[in-house]
């Protein structure tokens, strides 16, 4: 099973990994954090594979955040969302492995999960931008 700790209120992101879990509950399990607090018990509780971080979180640094999961957990895949295009090379470079714009790109993150994780692979999991 892979687990996927979201980070985003947004609700077109959060419809989009609801129904990951819901077309395949046996693939994926989703945590909801919103704190880095909080984020952080979760992930020394349980080691998450996949972290959607947006970047619109308030009181709370996503790039901080990027850095933090990537600090602790250099396999774990990032997806680093924002509707600002000029977020890309500070998210980069804090960690993440996807740049996805809101609200243009939301709709790939469901795919873009299923593509990582299908192949299980090293090779997939290679920065990419969107």
């Amino acid at each position: 099973m892979w687990l996927l700790l979201c980070l985003s209120s947004d609700q077109e992101v959060l419809a989009q990994l609801e129904l990951l879990t819901t077309s395949a509950p046996e693939f994926y399990r989703v945590d909801h954090a919103f704190s880095i607090t909080e984020a952080a018990q979760w992930n020394f509780a349980r080691k998450h594979h996949v972290f959607v971080l947006d970047s619109v979180r308030p009181g709370m640094s996503s790039f901080g955040m990027c850095g933090l999961v990537r600090s602790t957990d250099p396999d774990a895949v990032i997806i680093f969302m924002s509707e600002s295009e000029g977020d890309m090379a500070d998210a980069m470079n804090s960690g993440a492995n996807i740049f996805l714009v809101k609200p243009r790109q939301t709709k790939m993150l469901r795919k873009t999960i299923d593509d990582l994780l299908d192949g299980n692979s090293q090779q997939n999991r290679r920065q990419k931008v969107f």
